[in-house]
């Protein structure tokens, strides 16, 4: 299996969000979908940021500084 998107992680929150404040689901059912939900933010946080770690600033002279 392939690795997803940070796009791809932020839209299966959503659905993650919807199903849990849809009020339907058991507490078992929440609770499983709750850890699903802590992993993707993890996942997210963790290549937000490596991409903060690799982004270049180019200023008024063109010239590339770290982000910080």
């Amino acid at each position: 299996m392939s690795e997803k998107t940070l796009e791809q992680n932020f839209e299966r929150l959503e659905e993650l969000t919807a199903q849990m404040e849809s009020g339907e689901l058991s507490l078992e059912k929440m609770y499983v979908l709750y850890k699903e939900g802590i992993d993707l933010v993890k996942e997210c946080n963790k290549k937000i940021d490596t991409v903060e770690k690799n982004m270049k600033l180019i200023n008024d002279k063109g010239e590339c500084s770290d982000f910080e």
